[in-house]
């Protein structure tokens, strides 16, 4: 008690001496953070720590003296407010110490150090974790107090009881109740799940039972397009294995008609020049004629043979070439 007693009158000395500052202070804004000062200590004596923390404060923030500082940082412990306390004992060592009362500041600067350093272990440490979600995408907050994206993970000073952690990411949100007792350390893990990518609807397809054709129950409509397209195929081929074969036999005749006029082994007369030109655009017509009637009769067949056929009737069809004519047969 007889400290107390004593350092309340050496705070209160404080208030009173002479401050050097970088922001001029007026006498009545100093005058009333005197008076602020005085009833923050009276109440810290009285153990009314919550008002001594709330007048000390509003003192220290006006008249930055080591003194003012150290008994702010007092009130603030009594109140369970260690983080706080922390960094105001840590600030008054780092205040310049005036002419008028350095041996005084001086002091109120080291016991400031001293409990500073008896005060750290009782902190409380929380770490928040996110888990599902990359910490730079989601919001994380501790008490209402974003935590920077840098910090997620990592062990955070706190002070003693209750706090609420929560993240955020879209429309998700996760939340967790710790409570914490002094030099306690705890850590919470928030899962979240990744935002779901949207996957085209599923196309049901009809089950095909075991032993039966898929070609076989298509629609008719679709069986009947394939079966036009079919006979389209094999007219094409048919008309192609015809103009290939007559302009072949135009090409034999042709030839047949050079040599007779004195061409040897490809070489004609200069004057056979005509002739020989339409013999080779003859040739060249006639080999698109028969590759054009290959393709087409061949699809055309292809189409034909795998089209789903009248359950009423069959079908049989068959391709013919002969010499100068193409044509299909079969029964319907």
């Amino acid at each position: 008690m007889k400290r107390t007693v004593i350092l309340l009158a050496v705070g209160a000395l404080l208030l009173g001496c002479p401050i050097a500052r970088a922001q001029q202070v007026d006498e009545a804004s100093k005058s009333a953070a005197r008076d602020l000062g005085r009833e923050g200590l009276e109440a810290y004596k009285a153990g009314r720590y919550d008002e001594a923390v709330e007048k000390l404060s509003r003192a220290y923030a006006v008249v930055k003296v080591p003194g003012l500082g150290l008994w702010t940082a007092r009130a603030l412990e009594k109140a369970g407010k260690l983080v706080e306390a922390s960094e105001i004992y840590h600030e008054v060592g780092m205040l310049p110490v005036t002419e008028g009362d350095r041996a005084v500041q001086e002091v109120a600067q080291q016991e400031a150090a001293k409990e500073r350093e008896a005060l750290l272990p009782r902190i409380p440490k929380l770490a928040v974790q996110v888990q599902g979600a990359a910490a730079s995408e989601v919001e994380v907050m501790v008490d209402g107090v974003a935590v920077a994206s840098a910090l997620i993970g990592v062990a955070r000073p706190a002070n003693p009881g209750s706090h609420t952690a929560s993240a955020k990411l879209g429309e998700q949100e996760m939340s967790e109740e710790v409570t914490l007792a002094e030099g306690e350390s705890k850590t919470v893990v928030l899962e979240l799940s990744a935002p779901a990518t949207a996957e085209p609807p599923a196309v049901e397809r009809p089950a095909t039972a075991p032993g039966t054709n898929p070609t076989a129950d298509r629609g008719p409509h679709e069986g009947k397009l394939q079966r036009t397209l079919g006979w389209v195929g094999l007219g094409v081929g048919g008309a192609g294995l015809v103009f290939g074969t007559a302009t072949g036999i135009m090409v034999l005749k042709k030839k047949s008609a050079l040599e007779g006029d004195g061409c040897v082994d490809g070489a004609c007369y200069t004057d056979q020049g005509d002739d020989v030109d339409s013999y080779n655009s003859m040739r060249t017509l006639s080999t698109v004629g028969f590759v054009v009637g290959g393709v087409g009769a061949a699809a055309g067949a292809a189409l034909l043979l795998t089209a789903p056929k009248p359950k009423e009737t069959g079908s049989r069809v068959r391709a013919w070439v002969g010499v100068g004519s193409a044509g299909l047969a079969g029964s319907f």
